[in-house]
């Protein structure tokens, strides 16, 4: 393990958790939460598809197709889909907060399995890194043979951005319906991953 990597996760995690607390206190118009929101989330779930990209910098041999799909699902897939289900379980005894979906009604809970099959969580929103990450992942293991060279890999980061960021400011995926495990956003955090695998391979 990196010890570093860990305690950079950990301080992102710490900052996730403190960005939509300080988030709900910003809504009371207070501007040094805003301020502090602003600057939380300018960066913190890009430092997560950073910090992925390091530690995958760090293994420079591609592991073969059934071991990845192996560990895409025991490590990605089965967590998304249980903690989907944790959360929409207990969300039968305790009203909680879910702000994209009416769970008032069994139309609700199918309105939220479908979503969460397609890669919006709606009944654990911020699995959606995780949703997010299978689709880069996926991406990096059939580029990851012609992103050899440093280089390459610098390019590939800048044209991802600058064609995912078109993509997304031409076309609001969310607004009509097709978002489909967050595809539409892969090109542009790839560009973050790939900065980490920079940071990885040379340590």
């Amino acid at each position: 393990r990196l010890a570093a990597i860990d305690v950079a996760r950990a301080l992102g995690l710490a900052l996730v958790y403190y960005g939509h607390f300080v988030e709900q206190v910003m809504y009371l118009e207070n501007p040094a939460a805003a301020a502090q929101y602003k600057w939380i989330y300018s960066f913190h779930m890009i430092l997560f598809f950073v910090l992925s990209g390091w530690v995958r910098g760090t293994r420079p041999d591609a592991p073969p197709v059934r071991e990845f799909v192996k560990s895409a699902l025991g490590s990605r897939i089965v967590p998304y889909v249980f903690f989907s289900a944790l959360l929409g379980s207990l969300s039968l005894l305790f009203s909680g907060w879910f702000p994209l979906v009416d769970l008032s009604s069994a139309d609700g809970y199918v309105q939220a399995a479908l979503s969460t099959a397609l890669g919006f969580p709606l009944l654990n929103v911020p699995l959606w890194f995780v949703a997010c990450l299978v689709g880069v992942e996926c991406l990096h293991r059939m580029l990851r043979g012609l992103l050899d060279t440093t280089p390459r890999i610098l390019v590939a980061a800048l044209v991802c951005y600058t064609a995912g960021y078109a993509l997304n400011e031409h076309y609001f995926f969310f607004g009509q319906g097709r978002s489909f495990w967050l595809l539409h956003e892969v090109p542009v955090v790839y560009a973050f991953y790939l900065v980490g695998v920079v940071l990885g391979r040379h340590r």
